[in-house]
């Protein structure tokens, strides 16, 4: 009698299932259907939408010098934004480290130095914060990002203008290598 062989299964889970590969699937799968919702705008993006919007990102990103496995920290309000960094942090192969907004200049200054990213990207409604904050840190991130109407920090580029990026890198990443690094604040 022949056994169960579940080494079909392992290569999948154990080497392909990322949370990338399942967005993509759900891109290709449900291209016109609701992915996303910002109630504050108003806007909703469909699977294909946000997965283009997250493309244009990644290659901007990429365009800017991200490499894999370099570190982009963001430090956001809850909006459309956060996911999209997310994503497309892992599109590029780098690691996404989410940051409370809640978190004093001087443990944002050290989250900076211990991560060393690669690209910042701050709410301009933290623009004070974040000053102070790059003021505390020694390392200085290559590419300073703001999103929100705010004013931003000299040098900042406008997240808006990173959605219009070509294409994205092409790289590999298995189930096992770091998308991501959580800061804890307490």
């Amino acid at each position: 009698m022949a056994g169960y062989d579940p080494s079909a299964f392992r290569d999948v889970f154990e080497s392909h299932f990322t949370y990338l590969a399942g967005f993509r699937r759900n891109v290709h799968r449900y291209a016109r259907a609701a992915a996303m919702h910002d109630p504050i705008t108003d806007r909703t993006w469909t699977f294909g939408e946000l997965g283009a919007d997250v493309d244009g990102l990644a290659a901007s990103l990429a365009d800017a010098g991200l490499q894999p496995d370099e570190v982009v920290v963001y430090q956001l309000l809850n909006g459309p934004e956060f996911a999209m960094l997310y994503l497309a942090s892992h599109v590029c192969g780098a690691v996404g480290a989410p940051i409370n907004f809640r978190l004093a200049p001087g443990e944002t200054g050290y989250i900076i130095d211990d991560s060393k990213p690669h690209v910042f990207v701050y709410d301009t409604a933290l623009t004070e914060q974040t000053h102070r904050a790059l003021e505390l840190a020694e390392h200085r991130p290559a590419l300073l990002v703001a999103v929100g109407e705010g004013e931003p920090l000299p040098g900042t580029v406008r997240f808006a203008e990173l959605l219009s990026g070509g294409t994205p890198p092409a790289v590999l990443r298995g189930a096992y290598d770091e998308t991501t690094r959580l800061y804890t604040s307490g």
